[in-house]
């Protein structure tokens, strides 16, 4: 599938404001035991995502809109590398045992709220 320039264009201005968000987030939250600030963003992000999912479509959106929202905003927002990096931290400083429960926790509560936004917006 190729996208047009302006998809392109559409998905770089989604994923700056996605990306600023997300430090927004960061920058709003404290360290503490639990990397908080990326759960928050990949639960949200996740919950937008499923509710865009079901919602452009019915409003028949054009394909660089649906992109700006979910690959770029979404992409932008979210951060699965940072969450991978922070279990790997968390094991290294010797707490396992978070490390493990901070990872099933991100993806056990991102897909709760993907399908929960999804049928929100249905």
């Amino acid at each position: 599938m190729s996208a047009s320039p302006a998809t392109w264009v559409a998905i770089a201005a989604g994923g700056a404001v996605g990306s600023v968000l997300r430090a927004a987030v960061s920058f709003g939250f404290a360290r503490a035991g639990w990397p908080l600030a990326t759960l928050a963003v990949n639960v949200a992000g996740s919950a937008l995502l499923g509710a865009l999912a079901a919602w452009l479509p019915a409003r028949t959106a054009t394909p660089a809109v649906t992109a700006a929202l979910t690959v770029g905003l979404c992409g932008g927002f979210t951060t699965m590398s940072t969450l991978a990096l922070e279990v790997v931290q968390q094991w290294q400083a010797g707490a396992p045992a978070r490390a493990a429960s901070y990872a099933v926790a991100s993806l056990v509560c991102s897909v709760v709220a993907a399908a929960a936004g999804y049928a929100a917006a249905r």
